[in-house]
């Protein structure tokens, strides 16, 4: 028997357009009609974390950054809190070994008092990743560095409860106007 409540977005979604959380067979029968090309999974309550991970060439893993999701707009992180969270770095770890990824990939994930589970995986820099930057994570410097061929290891250098706000407005300002 199917256990409700359960989530469904689309395969190829982007900035949690379409998704949707299921309460019952009608709802079920809908949105799988209304979603195109979608994923059902189950869904799952508790706090959300968009966890950078970067890995060399081989495909080892240099830094994996969990963020905590206080706010997001349109499926985009808007207030985040980078948070040492080892069960959440183990995990990344895990993530890492199985994919084997070069460069940058991201995951989200939901820790509650059951465990974490995650809900995506992402072949791409994430759209909150200079959050993890502008923490310590700097994946394009050590792109950079590794390009330089220094040699660059694995760290967790990066701040610990450090918050960050995003913003997506753009300002232009002429010379002259101000």
């Amino acid at each position: 028997t199917i256990q409700y409540p359960l989530f469904i977005k689309p395969l190829d979604g982007s900035s949690g357009i379409n998704n949707f959380k299921i309460n019952n067979k009608d709802e079920l029968v809908f949105f799988s009609k209304y979603v195109k090309n979608p994923i059902i999974q189950e869904f799952v309550e508790g706090n959300e974390y968009c966890v950078d991970i970067f890995c060399d060439f081989n495909g080892n893993p240099i830094t994996i950054t969990p963020k905590l999701r206080i706010a997001h707009s349109s499926g985009e992180i808007t207030k985040a809190k980078v948070i040492k969270d080892h069960e959440i770095i183990e995990l990344g770890k895990k993530i890492a070994e199985i994919f084997k990824p070069v460069g940058e990939i991201n995951f989200d994930c939901i820790k509650n008092d059951n465990g974490v589970f995650v809900i995506e995986i992402n072949g791409r820099f994430a759209g909150g990743a200079p959050i993890s930057f502008k923490a310590g994570s700097n994946s394009p410097m050590r792109i950079y560095e590794i390009l330089l061929g220094k040699e660059v290891n694995y760290n967790e250098d990066f701040k610990d409860g450090f918050i960050a706000l995003r913003f997506g407005n753009a300002v232009y300002i002429n010379d002259g106007e101000l």
